[in-house]
């Protein structure tokens, strides 16, 4: 389990581990702690909440991300 803050100036990607299933129940827990700018978010192919392998959250935002070892959730 890994915790990651961030801050944004300018925005930066966090890339996330490849996804199969030797890290299968791993969670990433990802705050942005800038006052502007977005941390983007590479799933690396593997889908997140079943949308695009990219997302971004803004300032003071937290994501909680579990591996279920094929995509990522948020929980």
């Amino acid at each position: 389990n890994y915790t990651e803050l961030c801050n944004t100036i300018p925005d930066i990607t966090v890339t996330l581990p490849s996804n199969n299933n030797s890290i299968s129940g791993r969670k990433n827990i990802i705050k942005n702690i800038g006052n502007s700018n977005y941390v983007y978010i590479n799933a690396q192919g593997s889908n997140i909440d079943t949308n695009s392998s990219i997302i971004s959250i803004s300032s003071f935002y937290t994501i909680r991300l579990q591996s279920d070892g094929t995509d990522w959730w948020s929980i």
